[in-house]
């Protein structure tokens, strides 16, 4: 038994018709810290927070418990953590090395200076007998943003359009959450989204097919995770406007 991958990626096309840098700056990035800085001169938060406000760990959980909470609760609490506490919260939302990034990253020979937020960039079918999950992610890009909910919401693909949660209820999603790896100096996260696939045995998401075609995506962050919106003002939703087509090859299965 064997583990069986296939990538389906569009970068390397992407990379021929770009000359120039296109993101060399990294607004949110900078923007937190700011805010950071200020919020620490005007007392509501520690000194310290500003040593570590340059990490996107940081900044993740920043936005999680200050930025985009509604709680005064969940904020004083953040302001009140000590440093070895935040430091070990921190950790959680680094950049997770694990192996699909490590296949992705190393194999693509991805430049993220030439790359653009909004984009589609690929396909991927990882399945592992040894292994609970077989997972069909779609790999997209939006520029820095630093929440753990950021999602895709939305996918219209063979003409038809899927909704993450149809029935507006957190436990019953048609996909999960996605991954994210940030390239924070060039205003770019990478989101990888397990849009299909099986999970013990039970399959997941959209149809299981060869060949798929998008042509709309909906990006933003997952405001059921939080009792109030976070983000009234759309200000993290993107909408990806392209008709990209992708053929695997072979039609996925459980190989569980």
């Amino acid at each position: 038994m064997k583990k069986i991958k296939v990538f389906i990626f569009l970068t390397i096309g992407i990379l021929t018709i770009f000359l120039v840098p296109l993101n060399v700056f990294a607004s949110e990035y900078d923007d937190i810290q700011n805010e950071v800085a200020d919020l620490v001169d005007n007392g509501m938060l520690p000194k310290y927070h500003n040593y570590l406000s340059h990490k996107t760990g940081y900044q993740t959980f920043y936005m999680k418990m200050y930025k985009t909470s509604s709680e005064l609760s969940t904020k004083d609490h953040f302001a009140n953590m000590s440093y070895s506490e935040l430091c070990s919260k921190i950790e959680w939302y680094e950049n997770d090395w694990n192996s699909t990034w490590y296949d992705v990253l190393t194999n693509l020979d991805i430049e993220p200076k030439y790359l653009d937020a909004n984009r589609i960039l690929g396909l991927y079918w990882d399945s592992d007998s040894t292994e609970v999950s077989s997972n069909l992610y779609l790999f997209w890009t939006s520029r820095y943003i630093p929440s753990e909910f950021m999602t895709i919401s939305e996918i219209t693909v063979n003409g038809k359009t899927y909704s993450q949660y149809p029935t507006n209820d957190l436990f019953e999603p048609e996909w999960y959450q996605s991954d994210y790896y940030h390239f924070e100096k060039y205003d770019l996260t990478i989101h990888k989204t397990p849009i299909a696939g099986f999970d013990n045995g039970e399959k997941f998401g959209i149809p299981l097919t060869q060949k798929y075609t998008f042509s709309n995506i909906k990006t933003c962050i997952n405001k059921l995770e939080y009792s109030l919106d976070p983000d009234p003002t759309n200000e993290y939703s993107a909408s990806i406007d392209t008709d990209v087509v992708f053929d695997l090859g072979i039609t996925p299965e459980d190989k569980g």
